[in-house]
């Protein structure tokens, strides 16, 4: 793999684990949404005839909404798991534990720069030296 190759596919990792992350809080939410609609007393007076059809038309759109991300979680997360596999692997080329760390918490662990730069005290540049240093090692290394 060239360098790109190895760095575009590291961004694809991280980027796949923040798409997952957004369907789980998505799918946190609707379920919020069918709680709520769950929660409602439906023993008072109607104030519309069709009431209940309406509900009814609510809560079939709140489940169709959920199985439509459960297909998307269930998709989201093959890819992710075959991604991390491979991206197992090229770590396992990467010699040096520190440069194998920092890509291992910014793409595995989805760390911001802000939290490399706290957890290992060096500075944004450091960092991104280290990462495309590793990278360079992954790419000779992997042809």
């Amino acid at each position: 793999m060239t360098e790109e190759e190895v760095r575009d596919f590291f961004e694809k990792l991280r980027s796949q684990r923040q798409e997952l992350q957004s369907l789980i809080q998505e799918r946190e939410n609707v379920a919020s949404d069918l709680a709520s609609v769950k929660a409602v007393q439906y023993d008072k007076s109607k104030i519309t005839v069709s009431a209940n059809s309406d509900l009814a038309q609510v809560l079939e759109k709140i489940i169709e909404r959920c199985e439509e991300l459960d297909k998307r979680l269930a998709s989201c997360m093959k890819t992710l798991t075959d991604m991390r596999k491979e991206a197992y692997a090229l770590l396992a080329l990467c010699n040096d534990s520190r440069d194998k760390a920092v890509l291992y918490d910014r793409y595995l662990v989805g760390m911001s720069w802000t939290q490399l730069e706290k957890k290992y005290g060096r500075t944004r540049q450091r960092l991104d030296y280290v990462r495309r240093r590793a990278i360079h090692v992954i790419s000779r290394k992997s042809r």
